[in-house]
């Protein structure tokens, strides 16, 4: 019945410490664009 429990728990359960850690896993997806910029170089025959 003691208030501190409640916002105790809420705490751990808040997946927003979280959200901002898969937001910077998301932000490689920005990367395979540089990729295509290389592929131009040559490595695109390479693949070929």
């Amino acid at each position: 019945m003691r208030i501190p429990a409640a916002p105790h728990a809420p705490a751990p359960h808040a997946p927003v410490p979280h959200a901002p850690l898969a937001r910077t896993r998301p932000a490689p997806a920005p990367q395979p664009p540089a990729s295509q910029s290389g592929r131009i170089a040559g490595p695109r025959k390479d693949l070929r």
